[in-house]
């Protein structure tokens, strides 16, 4: 990153933005993901690196690029969210080096309140449980709170 960042160069950096979604889509595809631990730990991987090109640099992920939503809503659908949850977590947890993407930015809240959400989903596994819960704690953000957010609407 802080090569690119050295370098300069606009193509050079939306180049690398664009082969980040496109390897984080493929992976998220491809069936391995919802067995193979090493998948998931590489689109683990390729989601920290995508909050750090992005969010953690205050540049948006576009829905068109990729919506974070509705991957989230598609992955119970699925039954990827083994996979799924992780990297979005890993995504906004770069949010604690924004100046931007932190709370009350509509963008994470709605985020958030949609990981609260699913963290109450009755037979979730323990795992997904504990990324909720792991994202929230990184980005110092209370679960009562957001929870709190969601009563309101």
């Amino acid at each position: 990153l802080t090569l690119i960042e050295k370098v300069g160069e606009k193509e050079l950096d939306h180049l690398v933005l664009q082969t980040t979604y496109c390897c984080a889509k493929a992976l998220m595809a491809s069936d391995k993901v919802k067995s193979s631990a090493s998948e998931r730990s590489l689109l683990k991987n390729i989601g920290s690196w995508l909050g750090h090109l992005t969010i953690a640099r205050n540049k948006p992920i576009l829905a068109r690029n990729l919506d974070l939503k509705d991957l989230l809503f598609d992955s119970l659908a699925t039954g990827r969210m083994i996979a799924v949850v992780p990297f979005v977590a890993k995504i906004l947890e770069q949010s604690c080096q924004s100046k931007v993407f932190r709370p009350p930015n509509p963008w994470l809240m709605g985020l958030l309140m949609l990981f609260v959400e699913i963290h109450q989903l009755p037979d979730l596994k323990l795992t997904l449980k504990f990324e909720v819960e792991v994202l929230l704690k990184n980005i110092s953000v209370d679960m009562n709170d957001v929870q709190q957010l969601i009563a309101q609407k």
